[in-house]
């Protein structure tokens, strides 16, 4: 699965101070719906011609993808002949074409890469099946007043569609993922009634197979980040940052934190900086932090 969180139209209406002239070709809209192993792509008027073997990226957030031309086209066609579709797409998303001196739609790819590797955690809506935690840690206990406590993985946390706790290799309870509560961060999952998926409660309110000591697992499947058009601001922010940091390598290619051209000096970096990031990079994880995974 390949993830972007802007595509290179959102990237060219910001005002990032690259020229890009030279790293995409065509900037197309879908006119129209595909659906999965299509391999005809509706698109806007095209204001470059393009070869059989282009390769075409589709930006639709968990959706992306990319295909390659079967046949060529030529300047004002609206339909592309290409690879089979892996995913359906609706009409208005946007596609682009590799320009003659690079990629900037790789860079995006990359950018959006680095944002998950930073959060480790994917940020788009996806749903994450039989999540296994350890009872007694700090993504899973029950506490003094019997409620069970679950921190996923992934977060926003949206909804909850099956928990189970096992016990041992023998004894499973399959809890009722309804009386699931979110909190307010959309990180932590309370179940605060104990009863099984047949409305029963599977023990006595004396005596309880459950405990803030008893050992075993919990099973969680839910859904968690945003949808691509409900992105927060700062993500997209951050990752227009991120491509733009990857661009800069065209003008200082050795990675250097200062560069000197004639009368141009060109810093990459502060004063005093020694991990290497530029300073574009440390603006996209300052945005970022609030969506990054804690480790335990």
């Amino acid at each position: 699965m390949m993830n972007t969180y802007i595509s290179v139209a959102d990237y060219l209406r910001a005002p990032s101070g690259h020229d890009t002239s030279t790293l995409v070709s065509n900037v197309l809209l879908l006119s129209s719906s595909t659906t999965t192993g299509a391999t005809t792509l509706p698109v806007t008027a095209l204001t470059a011609a393009q070869s059989s073997g282009d390769r075409i990226y589709l930006f639709d957030g968990s959706a992306t993808e990319i295909v390659t031309l079967t046949a060529a086209a030529t300047i004002g066609a609206t339909s592309l002949t290409c690879t089979p579709l892996s995913n359906a797409h609706t009409a208005g998303i946007s596609l682009c074409s590799d320009g003659s001196g690079g990629s900037l739609a790789s860079m995006i790819i990359n950018a959006s890469a680095q944002i998950e590797a930073f959060c480790r955690q994917p940020l788009l809506q996806a749903s994450h099946s039989a999540e296994r935690l350890q009872l007694r840690s700090m993504r899973a206990a029950m506490n003094r007043d019997y409620q069970l406590l679950i921190r996923p993985k992934q977060f926003p946390v949206t909804t909850v569609s099956a928990v189970t706790i096992s016990l041992n290799a023998s004894t499973t309870i399959n809890l009722d993922a309804s009386q699931a509560m979110i909190d307010a961060d959309q990180q932590i999952v309370t179940i605060a009634q104990l009863s099984t998926t047949s409305g029963t409660v599977p023990w006595s309110g004396i005596t309880r197979p459950l405990s803030q000591t008893t050992p075993g697992f919990v099973q969680i499947s839910y859904t968690a980040g945003y949808a691509y058009a409900s992105l927060p601001y700062d993500i997209s922010q951050a990752c227009i940052w991120l491509v733009s940091d990857l661009l800069s390598d065209r003008r200082n290619p050795t990675g250097a934190a200062e560069v000197r051209l004639g009368d141009v000096q060109l810093i990459t970096r502060l004063r005093g900086e020694t991990t290497g990031r530029s300073v574009l990079v440390m603006r996209a994880e300052s945005a970022l932090s609030p969506y990054r995974q804690r480790a335990f």
